[in-house]
């Protein structure tokens, strides 16, 4: 008979005999990630086929490298596909870390490999979660022989002073931090269980050790945003907690994405609320925000809307649904706004620098084209779920 690899299906297997695949329990027996660029080649201006090299590479990856240093996270959020893979692999906590000395030697190749690096991506859920003496022997190792800023992710609960002090000496420049909602009911129906003052005491614990270290933190704190089991409450609760948090802070909104076989993807199945997947959970996009009142104040918050404005624009004798509108044209020049007056600080650096006229009248074009030329989401194809059928 056929040879089956565990963890993986084949065309005629039965979804109910699928089994998973093993866990690596110890990530020191994988091999670092192969990035010889030999063999690889890209599509270039003019559809030019050219060699890949280092330089296109970290140009093409904005001089930042991403990796993780640990597999799996010790929460079990009922949103987060870490949810769905516990249930798979029936463990409470399967965090698996991989040796310091690997996460050095990948990022010691990287420098090799991409000149002009610029920064470093740690994408683990929840780094700073791992024991204090791991942290401080990375810090250790990272101060001596990369010595790159990062940035890192992590929840209210374990952004501590000893965790932030040891990273912040070795290189972090910024850290995300996930309250996801400031409704105490929604947060329980996320199987978050740091608390309210734990997220408004990161502020605190950051200024401690920028005081300490001499050195500047930016903090960006994540919430979730259209959960059809949220009300108007729930969703002016997040808001005016992010009043309430500490500046500086920039804030990140993500649209409740149903992950497949996560607590509230089989929740939302039952109660009839996700029909189709396709369309529903692959097709949706995480920053596609629901046009309602809040979400709009949220952004504008975030985009620099004096707090005493947002306190006024969230009292219950404000007209919202007629206000909804007038919110968004807000929204639309804020946004345009900061992205001109970013692009032209750039195109101004550049220009006195180097003196390039020609780059100064491209780059304007193209933010012209880019800011009011159109580009609508409502002409991507809507699959019917079956192969060779799509419409507009």
């Amino acid at each position: 008979g056929q040879r089956t690899t565990p963890g993986v299906l084949k065309r005629g297997d039965r979804i109910k005999e699928f089994k998973p695949g093993p866990i690596v329990e110890d990530l020191g027996e994988l091999p670092l990630p192969d990035y010889d660029l030999k063999n690889h080649v890209m599509l270039y201006k003019n559809d030019q086929i050219i060699q890949l090299n280092g330089k296109i590479l970290a140009r093409r990856i904005n001089h930042s490298y991403r990796l993780t240093c640990a597999r799996g996270c010790p929460y079990a959020c009922a949103y987060c596909s870490n949810n769905a893979l516990n249930r798979v692999y029936r463990r409470k906590l399967p965090i698996r870390y991989r040796p310091i000395k690997d996460v050095i030697k990948e990022l010691q190749l990287a420098k090799e490999l991409l000149p002009g690096l610029k920064a470093v991506d740690i994408t683990d859920d929840a780094f700073l979660a791992q024991p204090l003496e791991r942290i401080e022997e990375f810090s250790r190792e990272y101060q001596e022989k990369i010595k790159i800023p990062f940035k890192a992710m992590t929840t209210p609960i374990t952004f501590t002073v000893p965790n932030a002090r040891a990273l912040m000496q070795a290189g972090m420049y910024s850290i995300g931090v996930g309250i996801q909602s400031g409704s105490l009911r929604i947060r329980k129906l996320y199987n978050r269980y740091d608390t309210i003052e734990q997220a408004l005491a990161v502020g605190d614990v950051a200024d401690q050790v920028c005081e300490e270290t001499k050195r500047k933190l930016l903090i960006r704190y994540d919430f979730i945003v259209d959960t059809p089991w949220e009300n108007e409450k729930d969703a002016e609760d997040s808001i005016r907690l992010a009043l309430r948090l500490r500046k500086p802070f920039v804030l990140a909104l993500f649209s409740l994405v149903f992950y497949p076989e996560t607590a509230l993807y089989k929740k939302a199945r039952g109660e009839g609320i996700v029909t189709d997947d396709l369309n529903q959970i692959y097709r949706k996009q995480i920053l596609g925000f629901e046009h309602t009142y809040l979400n709009a104040l949220f952004l504008l918050l975030n985009l620099g809307m004096p707090k005493f404005l947002v306190k006024f624009l969230l009292n219950k004798n404000i007209p919202r649904r007629q206000l909804t509108g007038v919110l968004y044209l807000l929204l639309k020049l804020y946004q345009i706004k900061e992205r001109v007056g970013t692009a032209l600080k750039n195109i101004l650096q550049k220009l006195f620098l180097k003196g390039d006229i020609k780059w100064f009248y491209t780059r304007i074009i193209e933010i012209t084209k880019k800011e009011f030329g159109s580009s609508n989401n409502e002409d991507l194809p809507i699959f019917s779920g079956k192969a060779g059928k799509c419409s507009r």
